[in-house]
């Protein structure tokens, strides 16, 4: 398994016991909200990677694998792992092969980054953002199309520490009606995937957006889930930097650097503003 959850604090861990209680929630409070809403089916964007996996996994468990469609998105030569991994995760639900669709955005993508005036040669960070972003929105015009075709609600695949981190592409991968996991720890959606019994291949993963090549959402942010989880909660619960380095090793370092990045972005995080009067 990518993370090493017997490095995990006691307050992220959950119990056999508690997963199972955890599933049998997720999958009734998704099945009340189809069953109140008029909309019978379900689209969900399938990377590959862990969340979506743990999200679909759940969604299919509340309305069946006929009602929801997975959609891959891939985007230049990036994804020849994750969309190999889609499919095994699709199969291992039980989803109809016609209900897994493929749709290849690098066309739009090119195309709109060139309208922008981005010279898709030059891989200086700052291109590597307006790309990101650019393939991130395409994924979900795609996806928002396909629940117009089917007549369908968005399942979003965002987890707390993303959320809380600002990880995530406004107008992209946090656009969604649903969001099954978004109240758990990344540390946590391992052990709901464990529990839930999704592939191997799932779990061993580095997570990634994949928006450009050797991207990993821990390069990215500078430090790696565990740590954000243990820093994020710990600080939650009241756990000061002094506690947090004596009892689960958190170096006072990661945890200024946790605690900035999680502070710096709360104008992101808080998006859109309503105005006070």
């Amino acid at each position: 398994m990518y993370i090493d959850l017997s490095k995990a604090p006691d307050f992220l861990k959950l119990e056999p016991g508690d997963l199972f209680r955890l599933e049998r929630e997720k999958v009734e409070d998704l099945r009340i909200f189809f069953d109140n809403s008029s909309f019978p089916t379900a689209v969900i964007g399938l990377s590959g990677g862990l969340d979506s996996a743990v999200s679909l996994a759940l969604i299919v468990r509340a309305l069946g694998p006929e009602r929801v469609i997975a959609v891959r998105l891939p985007c230049w030569d990036l994804h020849t792992n994750s969309l190999q991994r889609a499919e095994e995760i699709a199969q291992s639900v039980q989803l109809p092969p016609e209900n897994l669709l493929t749709v290849n955005i690098t066309e739009p993508v090119e195309s709109l980054c060139r309208l922008r005036g981005i010279d898709l040669t030059n891989r200086r960070i700052e291109n590597k953002k307006r790309i990101g972003n650019i393939a991130a929105r395409m994924r979900m015009q795609v996806l928002m199309d396909e629940c117009t075709i089917h007549d369908a609600l968005l399942i979003g695949t965002e987890n707390q520490t993303e959320k809380l981190m600002a990880y995530y592409t406004i107008g992209g991968d946090e656009v969604s009606n649903y969001e099954p996991i978004q109240n758990l720890w990344k540390t946590q959606v391992f052990q709901l995937a464990k529990h839930l019994r999704l592939p191997n291949c799932v779990l061993d993963a580095a997570p990634s957006a994949e928006l450009w090549v050797g991207q990993t959402d821990e390069d990215e942010m500078g430090i790696n889930y565990l740590t954000i989880d243990t820093v994020l909660l710990g600080h939650r619960l009241g756990l000061g930097r002094n506690i947090l380095n004596q009892r689960h090793h958190v170096s006072f370092d990661d945890h200024i650097r946790v605690m900035q990045h999680f502070e710096r972005l709360a104008g992101k995080r808080g998006s859109p503003h309503i105005a006070p009067r």
